[in-house]
């Protein structure tokens, strides 16, 4: 877990160079410091939980991690550096960063920076997110088009988050938690996805298929055959995978493949189920369909999996 104790300050060695998008700013407007707060990883505990750190004058910290990150700027000032070039921050502002985006917050040299930082993981949401809001926070036309983003202080993103900083539940409460989803929901837009892929005017059928999409949860998806999927929405399975093709890139079996290949790497990291119990729990009755399915998809077996470091895993929408 990813935290900071009070009073210490981990510093790297002097000859670790910066990230090169921080190299090409101008030295007059950031001289180059070699202290550098640990880059340590940081670990899906800090999934929709505010953690709070702190910079001393012209010290950096790098936004790693999987996921979403956001850093809510509590008191001092400071930039961040991103490949747009270097943003001004201050009391109050907000950052976001996609999964794509790389980034450093970085203290003025006159005085100390306060944050809180969380993360928002879609990945681990498969029970509460629909097919159509994973595909929309996982694709790449999103994370680019909201790589990076400055919420200032007096947007109603940065004053819905400081609502949340301000609430006296403790730090971890669902009533904390379900208010940042609320926050990173609209930071994101992710509530009005549904209806941008609704045309004005177009095929009942693909409104049907839309509607249905969204009001299923990921895992209701991914045990929902083609033929059950295709009667609800009144159109044949044909008809159906052809309109899944063309809304989301990826054809609706390969879709269901890849969430369950994705669930499955993640049980086997963070569990010790047994390769026969994982395999059910994703939806695989034969444990020999599952072990070369999941071969085809990581270039390891499950067992070989396990004994592998942790990476991040990123979802394959081009299949």
């Amino acid at each position: 877990m990813w935290t900071r104790c009070p009073g210490s300050v981990v510093r790297v060695p002097d000859t670790m160079p910066l990230p090169p998008f921080a190299q090409t700013f101008p030295a007059r407007h950031f001289p180059v410091t070699p202290h550098l707060q640990s880059a340590t990883s940081m670990s899906s505990s800090a999934h929709l939980i505010l953690l709070e750190a702190s910079l001393g004058p012209a010290e950096e910290q790098a936004l790693d991690g999987e996921g979403w990150r956001f850093a809510l700027i509590q008191q001092g000032q400071g930039y961040l550096l991103a490949v747009q070039g270097p943003q001004i921050l201050e009391q109050g502002d907000a950052v976001m960063l996609s999964p794509a985006a790389t980034g450093v917050l970085r203290a003025s040299q006159l005085g100390a920076l306060q944050f809180d930082y969380l993360r928002f993981q879609p990945v681990l949401l498969a029970d509460f997110l629909t097919p159509v809001e994973r595909h929309y926070l996982e694709s790449q036309e999103t994370q680019q088009r909201l790589l990076c983003r400055v919420f200032k202080a007096s947007d109603p993103i940065a004053r819905r988050f400081r609502e949340v900083q301000e609430m006296k539940a403790t730090g971890n409460s669902l009533s904390k938690r379900s208010a940042l989803l609320q926050a990173v929901a609209g930071a994101v837009g992710v509530d009005d996805v549904d209806c941008s892929l609704l045309p004005a005017s177009g095929p009942r059928a693909r409104e049907r298929v839309l509607k249905r999409l969204a009001e299923m949860t990921e895992s209701q998806f991914v045990s929902c055959s083609v033929e059950e999927l295709a009667v609800e929405c009144r159109c044949s399975m044909r008809h159906l995978s052809r309109l899944f093709r063309k809304t989301f890139g990826i054809s609706l079996s390969a879709r269901q493949t890849e969430l369950r290949m994705q669930r499955a790497a993640r049980l086997l990291k963070e569990s010790d189920l047994k390769v026969s119990e994982i395999a059910r729990e994703c939806g695989y009755l034969h444990i020999g369909l599952f072990n070369s399915t999941f071969k085809k998809r990581w270039k390891h077996t499950p067992s070989g999996w396990r004994g592998i470091p942790a990476r991040p895993i990123e979802l394959n929408t081009h299949a």
